[in-house]
């Protein structure tokens, strides 16, 4: 029995869409024979849940505390953008953000996190962290 391809979720749709704006503002242009593959993920999930085989610091991403008097429940956003050279998979670019929000739809966050991802590409500054005020 074949495996039937599921349609992608509306978030990684804009996320693809997004990203593929943001390229094309930095002299990307799409091609049918590019010598560069292009991946984009986005996923959400409830921030309470930790990710891992450890508990705490060791876990791959530690569940989030809710701060005091919070009124809802805070839910992760991430997003990832990897290039890779197709002739022999060498990995030039991986670019990843992610966000905590209680309020905001990833459609409102999206914008942020394409430029937060993309933020290193031809300027490479390593592992960093932005901090911003959000709506919740």
């Amino acid at each position: 029995m074949a495996a039937e391809a599921l349609a992608p979720s509306p978030d990684l749709v804009s996320a693809r869409s997004l990203v593929a704006q943001k390229l094309s503002q930095m002299g990307f242009v799409q091609a049918n024979n590019a010598s560069i593959y292009l991946e984009v993920t986005f996923d959400v999930r409830d921030a309470s849940l930790s990710l891992g085989s450890e508990l705490g610091s060791g876990s791959l991403s530690p569940a989030k505390k809710r701060k005091p008097l919070q009124s809802c429940a805070d839910r992760e956003f991430r997003l990832g953008i990897t290039m890779t050279r197709i002739v022999d998979g060498a990995e030039l670019f991986k670019g990843r953000a992610a966000e905590y929000h209680c309020k905001m739809t990833a459609e409102e966050a999206m914008p942020v996190l394409v430029n937060a991802a993309l933020s290193d590409l031809g300027n490479p500054r390593g592992g960093h962290v932005v901090k911003r005020a959000a709506r919740d």
